[in-house]
């Protein structure tokens, strides 16, 4: 409900602060519905949820897809536009959330303990360094690839990075059930950290190819990797926590890193690069400890 009264609120604002308001309002919706149907996935298939949340977060990028080329590109206004998603989510949405519900029966930390241990702070470190080159690439893009061509910069901004990161989900979700969640996120940020380098080489092309692919899979097994530390059975509000991070990495690579590039785009690059290593570097005591655990558990 809150995600459609953003969208029909949006369409009935009048000037541009109740815009922000009921946008804002609608964003929160879509946040926590996010959060709740990556989650349930994690909560029933267990046994495999990176391939089930993977599908899930595709699903997500699926539905604007499916929705910006026939209608929001037809569309002779926004206001029809947020008309017509806040009715079909106030009609929809209520009936499928009636309809779930979490399985019984599951172990983990709640809250309250999780953010009191050294991991999860290693993972929220680790979680906010991998956000970077991909706020990085998402919004500076056209400054940092002005020398670009401008068809191919339309190109890697538009058509790329959510191509890649929305169709690798599921496919990086099933490889980690099977080589392990932690040591396939810990691949993915280590692929993020060159595609760092690259753009830093001004390897432009390339470095987006390379984020995209491994960005958007990163965010969705961060869920995982709260999931798979902590347990599942409060993974909801967990992941919750640790999704803050995308906050600030989203203000460090896009806010921070602009104000560094206006002074020094090499120090920018630096920065970008410099925060894209922690993601990596946080994540490793994480995986030893945790192997560490597993072993005595197994004494």
């Amino acid at each position: 409900m809150l995600s459609a009264l953003g969208f029909l609120g949006t369409y009935a604002s009048h000037d541009i602060y109740y815009f922000y308001v009921f946008w804002s309002m609608g964003s929160i919706g879509e946040g926590i519905l996010y959060g709740i149907a990556a989650n349930m996935a994690m909560k029933w298939f267990r046994d495999r949820m990176g391939f089930a949340t993977g599908i899930v977060s595709m699903g997500f990028g699926l539905g604007s897809a499916i929705a910006n080329p026939p209608f929001i590109s037809m569309a002779p206004n926004y206001r029809i536009v947020t008309l017509v998603i806040g009715l079909i989510e106030v009609m929809v949405l209520p009936v499928l959330l009636w309809f779930s519900e979490y399985p019984i029966k599951l172990a983990g930390q709640p809250p309250g303990q999780v953010i009191l241990t050294g991991r999860f702070w290693l993972i929220y470190m680790s979680f906010v360094g991998a956000v970077v080159p991909l706020a990085v690439v998402s919004s500076e893009l056209s400054v940092v690839g002005k020398e670009l061509p401008q068809w191919e910069l339309v190109t890697l901004i538009s058509v790329l990075p959510p191509l890649l990161s929305g169709g690798m989900r599921p496919i990086f979700g099933f490889i980690a059930d099977r080589l392990g969640i932690l040591r396939t996120t810990l691949l993915l940020n280590a692929l993020l950290t060159i595609g760092a380098v690259l753009l830093w080489a001004g390897q432009v092309a390339a470095s987006t190819v390379l984020i995209g692919f491994a960005g958007g899979s990163m965010i969705t097994l961060y869920f995982n990797v709260a999931g798979e530390v902590f347990g599942t059975r409060f993974s909801t509000v967990n992941s919750g926590i640790l999704y803050t991070g995308k906050a600030l990495g989203g203000i460090l690579g896009s806010l921070a890193f602009a104000l560094i590039y206006t002074i020094s785009a090499t120090w920018a690059m630096l920065f970008n690069t410099s925060l894209t290593l922690i993601g990596v570097l946080a994540l490793l005591p994480v995986l030893l400890m945790t192997r560490s655990t597993i072993k005595v558990k197994a004494k």
